[in-house]
């Protein structure tokens, strides 16, 4: 039984299910307990909404050697655990290197800082271990870039936790059909480039 009720309630809502079907019944009992009454069972599919994971801030930065991604948790639901994935610079496929992850932070010890750059994206699951419908990406530097007549602007903000460490910032920029190719080198104290 999921709830007993007084006799004089003929209605219940049951809440926070998944997206799947259920099959309910229910029991009369009389008032000794000596007889039971079953209905005929009643089966629906819940609507159901699927989880996002918009506008996430997602940061990641080294520490003590080892790379830690933070971010924070959705605005509108709790997620139940997130899955966190990763990729090496210059592929196309992510990894999975954790999950059930509680917290909003991951600090990845196998990542080999010094030879490899990584990309990381959290998926957030909800508590019908659903995943979300698009990710949190994870970066060390936000970069914006703006159109304006025939030139991109591009800002971005300083490499968190490690700016004072930061002696300079590389501009790259990648056209269709090639990889990404080094167009500037710019002091670490600038924050703004345009092509």
């Amino acid at each position: 039984a999921i709830d007993t009720l007084n006799p004089e309630r003929t209605q219940y809502t049951d809440a926070g299910l998944c997206r799947e079907e259920y099959s309910y019944q229910v029991v009369a009992i009389n008032p000794e307990h000596r007889y039971q009454s079953w209905s005929k069972p009643a089966a629906q599919v819940p609507e159901y909404n699927y989880p996002t994971f918009r506008h996430s801030l997602t940061n990641s930065t080294i520490k003590g050697g080892q790379l830690v991604t933070t971010w924070e948790q959705p605005a509108t639901w709790t997620p139940s655990s997130y899955t966190i994935q990763r990729k090496t610079t210059g592929t196309d496929n992510y990894q999975t290197v954790a999950e059930d992850v509680k917290a909003q932070q991951y600090i990845d010890s196998t990542a080999k800082v010094a030879d490899q750059a990584y990309q990381y994206r959290i998926e957030a699951l909800d508590h019908c271990s659903t995943p979300s419908a698009n990710y949190g990406f994870s970066s060390s530097v936000h970069l914006k870039a703006e159109a304006s007549q025939q030139n991109i602007d591009l800002a971005w903000e300083s490499a968190k936790d490690w700016s004072r460490d930061v002696s300079s910032y590389k501009v790259q920029v990648k056209k269709q059909g090639a990889g990404f190719e080094t167009i500037a080198s710019v002091p670490g104290d600038q924050t703004a480039y345009q092509d």
